[in-house]
């Protein structure tokens, strides 16, 4: 069902059905609840804001076989994928947000799967001003400025349209959105641009 289809039955009072076989994929801080049930090997997955907990993008890829495409301009998400990556074609273990034994469960042979893009995603494309956490150990900033700070580093940033008709995905299965704020602005560009996504 369309993402506008969706949101008109909402407004106009359509039932909403229970979905079953619901599950928590990930970490208990990156981890998210899904209807499993509704993803298979042929699913396309955007995961929009990686950080350094990518448990849940993992996770799918591993356990579906599904393509899975993450987003994130942190810095610091950049380099916990890069550093990931690299651990994991060397065959070894790599930490889940530097937390002692805690370990993403993803081999070499599965790792294709997983493609990462560093721009964000927001409405419309241009440059944006991504402001830091007040805590320096934190890592996910905010196009909104959440936490009202002063600093900030600008990253390119995408709507979703122009990334899935470069990508060539006329529809999603999944789209996770853990971007500070800024879920909204997206969300409303999504239903303007009518765009087929299965599970938000």
């Amino acid at each position: 069902m369309k993402l506008r289809k969706l949101y008109w039955g909402i407004k106009k009072g359509f039932k909403i059905h229970k979905v079953k076989n619901l599950e928590k994929l990930g970490t208990d801080y990156g981890g998210w609840i899904i209807p499993t049930e509704l993803i298979d090997v042929y699913s396309i997955c955007y995961c929009v804001g990686a950080g350094e907990d990518i448990s849940f993008d993992c996770e799918l890829a591993d356990r579906f076989g599904c393509r899975v495409y993450i987003f994130d301009p942190t810095p610091r998400a950049k380099k916990h994928f890069q550093e990931f990556k690299k651990t994991i074609l060397q065959g070894k273990k790599m930490k889940i947000n530097n937390i002692d034994n805690l370990y993403y469960n993803i081999d070499s042979e599965k790792l294709p799967l997983l493609h990462y893009f560093d721009y964000g995603i927001w409405s419309k494309t241009g440059v944006k001003k991504f402001f830091v956490p007040k805590n320096s150990k934190h890592i996910s900033h905010s196009i909104l400025n959440l936490q009202k700070t002063n600093k900030y580093f600008e990253a390119e940033c995408k709507s979703l349209s122009q990334i899935m008709k470069r990508l060539n995905h006329k529809k999603l299965d999944l789209l996770k959105l853990d971007i500070e704020g800024a879920e909204h602005e997206v969300i409303k560009s999504l239903v303007q641009d009518d765009l087929d996504i299965k599970l938000i």
